[in-house]
């Protein structure tokens, strides 16, 4: 038994001390899952890893140190697609502003927009707070009349993605503020909730 777990430790010992891009990426990725945002850009992050047998630690190595740009693009979190597809939904509304007189195109525009907003259901689960966010969104367009975009709506929708776009992490209290830009237009983001309670 000893054997084994002198043989077992040397093998984590030799691929911590590789420190190669795989580590680094699974180390990353739980760090991101488990603490705040780091937006300084002076600000390093020293890897270390402690090997434990038991409750006894068998020594620490250093896996590196790195910068929070390297952090973030280590992690192979989904979320970073997701601000890909919150810049675009941004741009889509910059657009329709451009044709809100143009009955025909704006509506093709919205049509656009809204299947854009339906698709951002695969990204459920990437991230607790930005789930709040997609599932605020999503029940707006299969609600009639709830789906229908005006100046004032267009303009809270991307005051509400320029909260929400490149930040990991969403406070409570950000949620509700992106919540309450929505509500504040009209747009009824408890459809599914009230469907439910008028039995239907």
């Amino acid at each position: 038994m000893d054997a084994f777990v002198k043989t077992d430790l040397e093998e984590v010992n030799e691929t911590l001390e590789d420190g190669s891009s795989w580590l680094k990426r699974k180390v990353t990725h739980s760090f991101l899952a488990d603490s705040p945002s780091i937006s300084s850009s002076s600000t390093e992050i020293q890897l270390i890893a402690i090997p434990i047998s038991g409750a006894t630690p068998q020594g620490m190595h250093d896996i590196g140190t790195i910068s929070p740009s390297e952090l973030y693009s280590w992690s192979d979190a989904p979320v970073f697609d997701l601000f890909n597809d919150y810049s675009e939904l941004q741009n889509i509304l910059d657009s329709l502003k451009t044709v809100i007189d143009d009955l025909d195109e704006f509506e093709f525009v919205c049509t656009d927009f809204w299947r854009k907003i339906l698709s951002l259901t695969r990204y459920l689960g990437a991230s607790p707070g930005h789930d709040e966010v997609i599932s605020s969104l999503i029940v707006i367009p299969p609600n009639g009349g709830n789906s229908y975009l005006d100046i004032e709506r267009i303009k809270a929708l991307q005051a509400g993605f320029s909260l929400v776009n490149h930040k990991m992490k969403l406070s409570e209290t950000t949620r509700d503020e992106f919540i309450d830009l929505l509500e504040q237009v009209g747009f009824d983001v408890n459809f599914p909730l009230s469907f439910s309670e008028n039995g239907a």
